[in-house]
């Protein structure tokens, strides 16, 4: 069975917090599977309490654009001292 092009565009167009909850999901569903995750229990915990934040709207995601372009920003500001 092959992905549906239209289905994957439709979620990579998803607010971040939604793609990252079925990120989480998706791997979830996957436990116990034949697929072999070596996650850490401390980053599973960790993961899930990112999500959980996002969800209850305690953080804020930033666009990793915006990220990417204020490190630029950041690193020629040093460059010049």
């Amino acid at each position: 069975m092959s992905l549906d092009s239209e289905l994957v565009d439709r979620v990579l167009h998803l607010p971040s917090a939604d793609r990252a909850s079925l990120a989480h999901a998706i791997l979830r569903s996957l436990e116990g599977a034949d697929a072999k995750f070596d996650f850490d229990e401390t980053w599973e915990n960790e993961i899930t309490n990112r999500i959980d934040q996002v969800d209850r709207g305690e953080v804020q995601l930033v666009d990793s654009d915006a990220v990417i372009d204020e490190a630029r920003r950041a690193l020629r500001s040093n460059e010049t001292r």
